[in-house]
């Protein structure tokens, strides 16, 4: 026994009964179209009875966040559990480092060849992977934050995928919301400086002169990705898709506000839709509406468990 524990250790690969199901963990890379690799992590929850089960592909937020839902001084653990939480209830996960992210970092990779397009057309390609093995039943999407978008961009038109779940997803154009998010900040200091960049950038052209301290946002580097991002407005791609969806978000989201979940239940008055009181940005629960409170109990704290209710509905509408 203590061998054949080992061996599945050196192969990458974690083990675990949970009830009636045999879960295995392992490794698989994805080639994209046009030849990045994707790394990622599979939970296979296929039972004693060998029957198919539903696979969901986890399409991670902005930024370094990785496959777990870690990075960038974010440690939740927030997709990982997302998958274990799945795996119990009889469904299969992939989750990946979106590219040129974490272990799916490539040599030669530059920040200015990233778009939206891109990782929209990244995702296609992993639910093309798993639904022409032919082995689970249904490919869905969960698509978290950014991920929302990306899913709603790769479901257009795409017979492949059964249905989408916007997990705390933005409902206007990004040009607002960062226009919204930083007239918050400095107490609207930065207004006068952002506002004309944002307008610029949503127009669909880069902006030479960046003052520093608005850098690290509006690099130049970043600008093609901004470009990309802000020229779609989520309301009018999710009403492009036929699939069923399923809407979600957080009473306690201090990062995407009740009028992006408003604005997406309004475009898809026949999708599911579910304001979770309680649940944070994380998918977890906090009784605070201070950021900094939440960063250090729920952003910073792989112990706090997923919202109960979203684990249900999420388990309600995969088939």
């Amino acid at each position: 026994m203590k061998k054949y524990i080992a061996l599945l250790l050196l192969c990458g690969m974690w083990v675990n009964l949970v009830g009636q199901n045999v879960l295995q963990e392992s490794p698989i890379d994805i080639t994209t179209r046009d030849g990045i690799t994707l790394k990622g992590t599979v939970i296979d929850a296929t039972g004693q009875d060998a029957m198919p089960t539903p696979l969901v592909v986890i399409v991670a937020g902005s930024g370094a966040t990785d496959r777990d839902g870690n990075g960038g001084g974010l440690k939740s653990d927030a997709y990982k559990m997302l998958c274990e939480s799945l795996a119990e209830r009889g469904i299969s996960s992939y989750r990946y480092d979106k590219r040129a992210i974490a272990a799916s970092a490539y040599e030669g990779m530059k920040e200015e060849d990233l778009t939206v397009e891109l990782y929209a057309g990244d995702v296609k390609d992993i639910v093309h992977h798993f639904y022409s093995m032919g082995k689970y039943s249904s490919v869905y999407v969960v698509g978290h934050s950014e991920g929302s978008l990306l899913s709603i961009l790769a479901a257009r038109d795409n017979k492949e995928i059964s249905g989408v779940v916007s997990l705390c997803g933005a409902g206007r154009p990004m040009g607002v919301i960062l226009k919204e998010q930083l007239a918050a900040q400095a107490g609207g200091m930065l207004t006068p400086y952002t506002t004309p960049i944002i307008d610029s950038l949503s127009a669909g052209h880069k902006v030479k002169n960046v003052m520093p301290q608005l850098y690290s946002l509006f690099r130049p580097s970043v600008q093609p990705f901004l470009i990309s991002q802000m020229r779609y407005d989520p309301v009018d791609e999710i009403k492009k898709l036929t699939c069923p969806i399923l809407i979600i978000s957080g009473s306690k989201d201090l990062q995407v506000k009740e009028a992006d979940y408003d604005a997406l239940r309004g475009a898809k008055p026949d999708a599911r839709a579910v304001r979770v009181e309680g649940m944070s940005h994380t998918l977890k629960m906090t009784d605070s509406d201070n950021m900094q409170v939440q960063l250090f109990t729920v952003y910073m704290n792989p112990s706090v468990p997923l919202s109960d209710e979203l684990m249900m509905e999420i388990k309600n509408f995969v088939k």
